[in-house]
């Protein structure tokens, strides 16, 4: 059975799929799962959604991950997120959530730091922070303004 994913484990994804390209964008070319002409917010979408459609369940993961995705991370990413996650859906046979409901409806996403931070070490600790729209620090002590 397949679990929910949590705004830690999509915040998680990100990080490693960002790793993954930067690291390993030759690889994933030579397997098909990157194309050559994709630019990196695209490779790094296209990973994101063979994750997220391979381990977790089709409803409510791909929401949390939209939702993630348009809070923190540049709109490019999450456009190409829903943009290939329909289309590998459809060619997998798997049926998901509207795509109306996956670009309109956001979640209230609440990343786990601790969560993260006692995870980070299976990621690798690896340089990531080309999507993001901010480093987190920026986002922390935006947090704390007003």
């Amino acid at each position: 059975m397949k679990s929910t994913l949590s705004a830690t484990l999509a915040s998680q994804l990100v990080i490693q799929c960002t790793a993954d390209v930067t690291e390993r964008r030759e690889e994933g070319e030579r397997v098909q799962i990157i194309q050559e002409w994709m630019n990196t917010d695209e490779a790094i979408a296209i990973v994101l959604c063979w994750n997220v459609l391979g381990s977790y369940e089709p409803t409510f993961s791909p929401q949390v991950m939209t939702s993630m995705l348009q809070n923190y991370c540049r709109e490019e990413i999450a456009d190409a997120f829903v943009y290939f996650f329909y289309q590998i859906a459809q060619k997998q046979g798997i049926e998901v959530v509207e795509k109306d409901q996956l670009e309109s409806h956001q979640f209230d996403v609440h990343l786990d730091i601790g969560g993260m931070a006692t995870n980070g070490k299976t990621l690798g600790w690896k340089p990531s922070w080309g999507p993001f729209k901010e480093p987190y620090l920026t986002q922390w002590n935006a947090g704390f303004v007003g």
